[in-house]
């Protein structure tokens, strides 16, 4: 670049598609191989939820009123983009030797034959090991009991805000 006026303007419209600001900070090796080397070549649209003759076919739960287990709502998928593999991950049905074609989200709303719980906006104060392959799950709204538990947080706010107790040293949570 000859001057800061030119990097600047890099750096809010980049190429022609769209700010490369972001890439300033990883390396300029970025913008090189990909302007040079042709990786912003050939990309592919991922439209979503469409089927053969290119219809979309959105799939379970689309514009429906949705919630976790304790009722608070959540947006209900788009099926559009790159974000449709997440929500079929989580939406779709799927069958296996162990359960019937049953969603993760299905599965978390029927509380009869599956112990399956999706809270959000629910922060977690404790995970305390009661024995081995039970633990208990405290949090302002609830105290419940669990064989597995799937935290989400980054790992630095987990260990900031959760309070962990009963783990022996072999088995504590990273």
């Amino acid at each position: 670049m000859e001057s800061g006026v030119q990097s600047a303007i890099f750096y809010t419209i980049g190429a022609g598609d769209g700010s490369w600001g972001a890439f300033y900070d990883i390396s300029c090796l970025y913008p090189i191989r990909t302007l040079l080397f042709g990786f912003g070549t050939n990309h592919r649209l991922i439209q979503g939820a469409f089927d053969k003759q290119g219809k979309f076919a959105p799939g379970p739960q689309y514009q429906e009123a949705i919630g976790d287990s304790l009722g608070n709502s959540l947006n209900p998928p788009n099926y559009l983009g790159v974000q449709t593999f997440a929500e079929s991950l989580f939406y779709q049905p799927v069958s296996s030797e162990f359960v019937p074609d049953i969603s993760l989200y299905t599965a978390s709303q029927i509380q009869v034959h599956y112990n399956v719980n999706l809270y959000t906006q629910n922060a977690v104060q404790e995970i305390r090991q009661i024995n081995p392959g039970e633990m208990e799950v405290t949090s302002a709204q609830l105290t419940k009991s669990y064989n597995i538990i799937i935290l989400t947080p980054p790992t630095w706010a987990a260990q900031m805000s959760i309070k962990f107790s009963g783990f022996d040293a072999k088995n504590q949570l990273n």
